[in-house]
């Protein structure tokens, strides 16, 4: 089963993961008044469909299909701009490298404060059926399509096996923080974010968690 972004954070943040206050929104209305209660001069509005790319994705009108805007998340620095934004995406076709040029109607979306980011970073942690494992995959290369990272520069894609029966193990936290470059308190924190991901990967009994982009602040 997949599920949405918005859900899915509220899920991580069940489990102690850190994450940025959002608004789950199916109607312009309330994605305005979701920028009034956050109270963050800056958001993204971002399109809840089951695909990657939405970012880089493109918006068209279900019936004519016309571009209606470039781009599925967007980033708005005032209540107009909401306004513009969930006007484009609710309602509209979203075509992503994912979806096939089909595309998938956007009948949600997720209306997320904003923040000063210092770096990001990608995370997956998945099931490795071959190997019988749980694999966790990180990058320096965040916020880029993951694919393009493995094919051009596979060195910047750091893996470690993780046995079921024993879980994930300091050193394994340790090496991995090391290898995305990150020391004292950076260090410290994604290594107790790690350990609520993967916390949650096992008791919600996950086929894949994947966080693109994870971002530090």
């Amino acid at each position: 089963m997949n599920i949405h972004e918005y859900q899915g954070k509220a899920l991580l943040k069940e489990h102690g993961v850190p994450v940025l206050e959002g608004v789950h929104c199916t109607t312009v209305e309330q994605a305005l008044a979701a920028y009034d209660s956050l109270g963050s001069k800056v958001v993204a509005v971002k399109s809840q469909i089951h695909a990657g790319g939405r970012g880089k994705g493109n918006l068209y009108a279900p019936e004519s299909r016309d571009l209606v805007m470039e781009g599925g998340v967007k980033i708005a620095f005032s209540k107009e701009e909401v306004q513009t934004y969930a006007t484009n995406i609710l309602g509209n076709i979203l075509v992503t490298i994912q979806t096939g040029e089909a595309g998938k109607l956007v009948r949600n979306l997720y209306v997320e404060s904003g923040c000063d980011i210092a770096h990001e970073y990608y995370l997956a942690i998945l099931v490795d059926r071959e190997n019988k494992s749980v694999l966790i995959m990180a990058s320096t290369e965040g916020g880029m399509d993951i694919e393009h990272v493995a094919e051009t520069t596979p060195e910047k894609i750091h893996k470690i096996s993780v046995d079921p029966n024993a879980g994930l193990l300091g050193y394994q936290k340790r090496d991995l923080g090391l290898a995305l470059g990150l020391t004292g308190a950076a260090h410290k924190a994604f290594s107790k974010a790690l350990t609520a991901m993967y916390g949650m990967f096992v008791s919600s009994d996950c086929a894949m968690l994947e966080i693109n982009p994870l971002v530090r602040t």
